[in-house]
């Protein structure tokens, strides 16, 4: 008795572990024993089962329409899981990335501005960080000398590589901010 009990408890776990896989479950073992013990199991029917949402092929519910791009099949109902709302007035467009490509798409005019110095001053080399802010709209609202992190401060240099940041028309604040960062320049030979 023992041993038929495990017998149909491993039947019911391979079932189970049939159709989580896609498949069919193995058929019934005929038994006289089994028959009169399990009174309650339905007898399989010949007609087919109509197919379960999203078991058309195997995978998991909702993978086809997630293939097929619709996305609101493929979404859960549970609002746990479902992504959160975006920032009412948007993602920042103007990133240090994009102030980045700006300011290093305008390094050959701050580059002379040392290559013009050091026709005077041949032994002038080193860092000049620039602290600048960018109004909503776009331009430079003000910039200076960051004294602290800068090795180079010759006023000659300095000046010229600030009027080369205040003439950069950077791009709109998507979220109408101003942005304030520091740049720097390494100028040697």
């Amino acid at each position: 008795m023992r041993v038929e009990r495990s017998f149909r408890s491993f039947l019911v776990l391979i079932a189970l572990g049939a159709s989580a896989c896609g498949s069919s479950p193995p058929p019934q073992p005929a038994s006289p024993d089994s028959a009169s013990a399990e009174p309650s199991t339905p007898a399989p029917s010949k007609e087919p089962a109509a197919p379960k949402a999203g078991a058309d092929e195997e995978g998991w519910a909702g993978e086809n329409a997630a293939k097929s791009g619709d996305a609101k099949a493929a979404a859960p109902s549970d609002a746990a899981s479902a992504p959160a709302p975006p920032d009412p007035k948007g993602t920042e467009t103007r990133t240090m990335d994009v102030i980045r490509k700006q300011v290093l798409d305008n390094r050959k005019a701050a580059r002379k501005c040392y290559e013009d110095a050091r026709k005077d001053l041949k032994d002038l080399k080193g860092d000049v960080v620039i602290h600048f802010v960018i109004d909503p709209e776009g331009s430079v609202k003000s910039a200076e000398l960051n004294q602290e992190r800068s090795t180079l401060k010759s006023p000659v240099v300095v000046d010229c590589v600030i009027g080369v940041i205040k003439s950069i028309k950077f791009p709109k604040s998507s979220r109408a901010m101003e942005t304030s960062t520091n740049y720097p320049f390494n100028f040697t030979p």
